[in-house]
C-alpha cells in the first residue's frame, strides 16, 4: 500500500470477489449483465488480465489460490485448475465456506466444524467444532481466528495451526466481518 496505481476495467461491471496467493491474482466478477459472471487472472499484479475458463453451472461462492492452482467452490464441493480452466479438477464434494489458505494448508468451516487440509482439499483434518454461526475466519502464519456468534459468541484463537484453542467471549467480536492482517 505504499503507491497505488490505476489498473484498466471494462466499464459496466463489478469485482465480486478475489483471491491472491502474495504472487497473483484471481478475480471473479461480472460484465453490464449482473447474470452474466467472468473469471480473470493476473500474474503482474494486476497488469494485464488473462480470462479463466469456467462452466457456467459452477456457481463458485468461494475463490482462492494455493499450489499454483485457482481453486472454486460451490454447492457441489470443491473444484481446481492448472490451467486457466481448460480443465477443472473435482476436488471434494463437501460444501466448504470461508477458506483461508498460506500457502502450507487450507482451512474453512462446514458446520459445525472448521477443517484444515494439507493435500490440496482432497482430505481434511477436524480443528474445532462450534456451536453457534460462523462470523468470519482470519488464517495467518500458525494462527488461527474464528469468529462467532450466538451460541458460543466472541472469539476462539489458536497460535498452534489449530492443535489447540482458547475462547475469548465479551470482547465485541461476534460482529466482525472484515479485517487486513498488518505486520502480525
Amino acid at each position: 500500500g505504499q503507491s497505488w496505481g490505476p489498473r484498466k476495467a471494462q466499464r459496466g461491471g463489478g469485482v465480486t470477489q478475489w483471491a491472491t496467493d502474495g504472487k497473483a491474482l484471481v478475480a471473479r466478477g461480472y460484465t453490464g449483465n449482473y447474470f452474466e459472471f467472468r473469471m480473470a487472472y493476473s500474474a503482474d499484479h494486476g497488469q494485464s488480465w488473462t480470462p479463466v475458463a469456467w462452466v457456467d453451472t459452477m456457481l463458485f461462492y468461494e475463490l482462492f489460490l494455493y499450489g499454483g492452482y485457482i481453486y472454486g467452490a460451490d454447492y457441489k464441493g470443491m473444484y481446481r485448475t492448472a490451467d486457466l480452466g481448460a480443465t477443472w479438477e473435482f476436488v471434494h464434494p463437501l460444501q466448504f465456506s470461508y477458506i483461508q489458505t498460506d500457502g502450507q494448508r487450507i482451512t474453512g468451516s462446514r458446520h459445525p466444524f472448521i477443517l484444515q487440509s494439507t493435500d490440496g482439499g482432497f482430505s481434511w483434518d477436524t480443528l474445532l467444532q462450534y456451536n453457534g454461526s460462523i462470523v468470519n475466519l482470519l488464517q495467518q502464519d500458525n494462527f488461527l481466528f474464528v469468529f462467532l456468534h450466538n451460541a458460543q459468541g466472541g472469539c476462539w484463537v489458536s497460535d498452534d495451526y489449530g492443535q489447540s484453542w482458547v475462547q475469548h467471549t465479551g470482547t465485541g467480536l461476534n460482529n466482525v466481518r472484515g479485517f487486513p492482517w498488518h505486520n502480525g
